[in-house]
């Protein structure tokens, strides 16, 4: 009754401070242990982040607004001349590529990546006399008849700034400061050959060729072993067979005579080669020797281009799309390099390596199926 009659006469102002009172107590309390919902943002705070592209060197692409939680839309893919686009990265140093998929909790610039592009030739299908009976081409007999799909080949061997534009890294020996970039890749295994391909088609939105399994290491170059199949009709980039590259190497389409070196008989004005005039006991920048009939550059000479199949003497039955054995002592391994002489620098010489193994003579060209 007390208690009753001292609370109404309590005024309505003072009423109204006491329930002020006793709510801020309760809203403390709530605080406290963590049961209060959170502040809500003020107006304008957070309510959108801004994407912006750097696109390095190629056109502008507009930035976007997205509110937290959304997703970027992402943009249609920018060019740039001589160049084919790498995908959009975290970071300039291109280590995290950017998953569109992922909500978006911050404001974010994207990276643009470019791999200097990959000059093809077209390679009309047709026939072929493989190997030589000359005695100076090693293990290349018998002459047999070999009929081929067509196919694209790479211009030029596959160049350091490609190889590091795809993977990060640079395993060369031979690195010019002025020209490194333009110099072949060499002192990789065939292991880390078949997974350039495979990360290249992928970088370009094109299926790629190899299946591998079994990676050794898990993580990190060089690849010393793996298990690898190959969907030939996968239109990704791949190693050429064996077949491929000496029809390539003789000009594509004819049934002979061949010249003795890709595009010549004469060695010094085709290939870089220990005993050619002015050649240093290294490898040289791609294409500054005449080409082929086909335009093709270095198939003979400068470094040796690991080839798909495993290593295995010819036989003189006429076939069509080789692939070679299932297994054998190595990886073919075709052209010739800087540091051997003129004779092994020939269209038809022949030899292998196992593929785990990686010299500073050693790089890679290119194919394509073509579809």
């Amino acid at each position: 009754m007390f208690t009753a009659v001292k609370a109404n006469m309590i005024n309505k102002p003072a009423r109204f401070l006491f329930f002020m009172f006793i709510s801020a107590i309760l809203l403390m309390d709530c605080t406290q242990s963590g049961e209060r919902t959170p502040k809500a943002p003020a107006p304008g705070e957070n309510s959108a982040y801004t994407v912006t592209f750097n696109t390095n060197g190629a056109a502008a692409v507009p930035g976007k607004t997205v509110n937290p939680g959304g997703m970027v839309t992402e943009p249609d893919k920018p060019s740039l001349t001589g160049c084919s686009f790498g995908g959009w990265f975290i970071d300039n140093g291109f280590g995290s590529l950017y998953d569109f998929s992922s909500p978006l909790n911050s404001h974010i610039t994207l990276h643009a990546k470019w791999i200097p592009k990959i000059d093809m030739a077209p390679v009309q299908g047709g026939s072929f006399l493989m190997g030589s009976d000359d005695y100076l081409d090693l293990e290349a007999k018998p002459v047999h008849k070999v009929t081929l799909s067509g196919f694209y080949i790479a211009v030029y061997e596959i160049t350091q700034a490609q190889y590091r534009a795809v993977t990060g890294y640079n395993p060369s020996e031979f690195i010019s400061q002025d020209e490194a970039g333009s110099y072949p890749v060499e002192n990789i295994t065939w292991f880390d050959a078949v997974e350039f391909c495979n990360r290249l088609s992928g970088q370009e939105g094109l299926k790629p060729v190899y299946a591998i399994t079994g990676r050794k290491p898990a993580a990190g170059y060089p690849v010393e072993d793996a298990q690898v199949t190959a969907d030939w009709k996968a239109n990704g980039y791949r190693l050429p067979s064996e077949a491929e590259w000496e029809y390539a190497a003789k000009g594509g389409n004819g049934m002979g005579p061949y010249y003795v070196y890709s595009g010549s008989n004469d060695a010094g004005s085709v290939a870089w080669y220990n005993d050619s005039p002015q050649c240093a006991a290294i490898s040289h920048p791609v294409g500054k020797k005449k080409p082929n009939g086909l335009g093709i550059y270095d198939m003979s000479g400068n470094v040796w281009e690991w080839c798909w199949d495993w290593y295995d003497e010819y036989t003189n039955t006429s076939v069509t799309n080789p692939k070679g054995p299932s297994s054998g002592p190595g990886r073919v391994i075709r052209g010739g390099s800087w540091s051997f002489s003129d004779t092994v620098i020939r269209i038809a010489y022949r030899n292998f390596f196992m593929p785990a193994m990686s010299q500073g003579l050693l790089g890679i060209r290119l194919v394509r199926t073509m579809q």
